[in-house]
């Protein structure tokens, strides 16, 4: 019987990840590929369009040389990608300039605009409260600061959707992508005449909008050799990163939960109806009519990545050191506390200002305690981020964690006391796993088989709360709240 694969494509924040993965969900191999990201002002985060397509072939041929799976074994792609990252096209077909991405925050007087003149109808037609992260906000200010660049414009699209069109040609998203961009009426299920107007933005220059898992195209020849597969593979449309995460996790029925720890972190809950609180980030299930609520904060994994730098001593740690490090102080730092705001945060207070810092030091403290209360601080911004939740009277059970932060086993426990909650640990449980799903799904005509006890669970792991842990981080949970709440009221 001939061998059948797909190939999950995630374009992440900072890197490309594609999985080879059998008909049966199992993964054959992974690979990998960066991209660059671009500063050039403080607070300020863009890449180059170009350099992400780069990266899924890169990242491609080398997750089928692991594998040693033939590319006509390849029976179709899906793709997933970061939320709010939008391309400017122009009548070449290409990208006219580098992408905005998400944790820019750049557009904030542009999103403080919006939100006096249109929050209220924005709200309740995308139920979701506008900020700099979106990329109505991130559009606004390329029409304010670069007219001529929106006036070269001929078509926008959003991240996962460039790769596809480079793909396939065709020009599609999906309805998660759709609201992630601030332009899409959720309740009617199109794009905003009202929104894009306000930007002078013809709707029919967006993407048509697909279901996930419809097959938007297939691999044209020039991207197939570039690839390694056969020319005419199908192209599944996949969704956000966060959807397919949650989706191959199994948290696929109401009241499920999901925390992920990747460069940003997250709570995910899942819903029969949208939450009203528009302090979250609302979007839908791939598995219509279903929804997901995401208290999403700025920093998880960047904050540590910030910290392998910083405390290094004039070199970069590994994250093992770091963690070895931090192994070394005991729970709660010796009251050092760690903000991990360093470039704003998002749930629960939607602040670009906000910065971070740490609190409570002392000539008897060294880097064993700061190592330890850079990896608590993450857990705290979770835990004040669930705080919104909690509002809504939504009670966790055990919880499935995904991300690169599974590795990090003082960031697990910390969590897992913190929440009092065991966390069942979903390694490979990632948005490239959810993305080939779908692509499975697709091809076998199933929605929503995967749960779990699925393919993606097997050799799972659980974390267990220590109590007297819990009660010690409660308490500096209480003071982390404390001080943030003292530095904004000095603003």
């Amino acid at each position: 019987m001939e061998a059948e694969y797909v190939l999950g494509v995630d374009l992440g924040t900072s890197s490309c990840k594609v999985a080879v993965v059998g008909i049966d969900g199992v993964v054959a191999a992974t690979g990998r590929a960066e991209y660059p990201t671009s500063t050039p002002h403080d607070g300020w985060a863009e890449q180059p369009p170009s350099s992400w397509f780069d990266a899924v072939v890169y990242a491609v041929r080398a997750a089928l040389t692991t594998s040693a799976v033939s590319g006509s074994d390849v029976k179709a792609i899906s793709l997933t990608s970061a939320a709010h990252i939008a391309v400017l096209i122009g009548a070449n077909g290409r990208e006219i300039r580098d992408a905005i991405l998400w944790n820019d925050a750049r557009s904030a007087s542009d999103a403080a605009e919006l939100e006096k003149k249109h929050g209220e109808y924005i709200r309740k037609v995308t139920y979701n409260a506008v900020t700099p992260t979106w990329s109505l906000s991130h559009l606004a200010w390329i029409r304010r600061t670069e007219p001529d660049t929106w006036g070269e414009t001929e078509r926008v699209c959003f991240s996962k959707d460039y790769v596809a069109f480079r793909l396939t040609g065709a020009f599609v998203t999906d309805p998660g992508t759709a609201t992630a961009s601030m332009l899409f009426d959720a309740e009617s299920g199109r794009w905003s005449d009202t929104i894009c107007s306000w930007l002078d933005l013809d709707p029919r220059n967006l993407p048509r909008i697909e279901a996930a898992r419809t097959v938007i195209g297939t691999v044209q020849k020039d991207a197939a050799d570039a690839l390694g597969i056969k020319e005419g593979t199908p192209v599944v449309n996949g969704t956000l990163d966060s959807a397919t995460e949650t989706y191959a996790v199994g948290a696929n029925s109401p009241g499920s939960a999901v925390i992920r720890l990747g460069t940003a972190g997250g709570i995910h809950v899942v819903s029969a109806e949208p939450f009203s609180d528009r302090r979250l980030i609302t979007y839908p299930h791939p598995n219509q009519p279903l929804w997901y609520a995401q208290a999403g904060t700025m920093a998880a994994g960047s904050a540590i990545e910030w910290a392998l730098e910083a405390l290094g001593g004039g070199r970069r740690l590994s994250h093992a050191e770091l963690i070895s490090l931090a192994e070394t102080a005991p729970v709660g730092a010796d009251g050092v506390l760690f903000r991990p705001h360093l470039s704003g945060e998002r749930c629960p207070y939607w602040d670009t200002s906000l910065r971070g810092g740490f609190t409570g030091l002392s000539t008897r403290h060294g880097a064993a305690h700061l190592a330890r209360s850079v990896i608590e601080g993450v857990a705290f911004s979770l835990a004040d981020a669930f705080s919104i939740f909690e509002s809504q009277g939504v009670v966790l059970d055990s919880v499935s964690v995904v991300g690169g932060g599974c590795h990090n086993g003082v960031l697990l426990q910390t969590v897992s006391d913190l929440f009092n909650r065991t966390l069942v640990i979903a390694e490979h449980a990632d948005s490239s796993l959810g993305a080939a799903y779908l692509a499975i799904d697709a091809l076998t005509g199933t929605t929503g088989a995967w749960d779990a006890d699925g393919p993606s669970q097997t050799g799972r792991r659980t974390v267990a709360p220590i109590g007297e842990n819990g009660r010690i981080l409660t308490e500096m949970l209480a003071e982390y709240v404390s001080v943030i709440s003292a530095a904004r009221s000095r603003d």
